[in-house]
């Protein structure tokens, strides 16, 4: 189901929003939303901001993959090993089956066009993403009888946020109109986990 509505309050004030929610076989269902705004002063510099939400699901090896690796430590083999959310050793853990990683988006920006041929823009952006996947520490465990030894697992364990800076800078039609030059560059402010276990 999807829904977009675009309502041009004035000549220069626009707001629009989006709703989306799909229902996936494989873990669930999934809704997210983008709401925008844009403000015109004059017709050289333009205001604009958004709040929107994602998502990403689990790929198909974090949720399927088993591997065992055998090695020697100390004159001993030892076995150690990544099992699926749908094994035996994560029941018996009660490691529960991936999510959805979920984001939370936030952007404000400026766009000046001083004119046909030039545009600069500079937008501030902050992204937080919650249930990111992650590979857990090695577990060794006997649970109802049942030896798990160095058996590692992806899991839905961390919160990170990130914020930065996006410039955006170009010029058309240079010389005969055949040469266009433009300039991108990211600026990134924060990059940090804000949470997990």
């Amino acid at each position: 189901a999807y829904i977009d509505l675009t309502w041009d309050i004035t000549e220069n004030f626009l707001l629009g929003g989006t709703v989306r929610t799909e229902n996936y076989s494989d873990f669930g269902t999934a809704t997210v939303y983008k709401f925008t705004s844009r403000y015109k002063v004059m017709d050289k510099l333009t205001f604009r901001s958004s709040v929107s939400s994602g998502f990403r699901a689990p790929t198909l090896h974090q949720q399927y993959l088993s591997l065992s690796q055998a090695s020697f430590s100390g004159g001993d083999i030892v076995i150690t090993g990544l099992a699926n959310n749908f094994s035996r050793e994560a029941r018996l853990l009660g490691v529960p089956k991936l999510k959805a990683e979920r984001s939370q988006n936030f952007s404000f920006g400026v766009g000046y066009n001083p004119n046909s041929d030039v545009s600069i823009t500079v937008d501030y952006y902050n992204i937080s993403i919650s249930d990111r996947i992650v590979y857990s520490n090695e577990v060794s465990r006997t649970v109802s009888g049942v030896a798990i030894n160095n058996t590692s697992f992806f899991i839905n364990a961390a919160k990170t946020r990130t914020s930065g800076i996006d410039v955006v800078a170009s010029y058309r039609n240079i010389g005969s109109k055949k040469l266009n030059l433009n300039l991108a560059g990211n600026y990134t402010i924060n990059n940090e986990l804000v949470g997990g276990w």
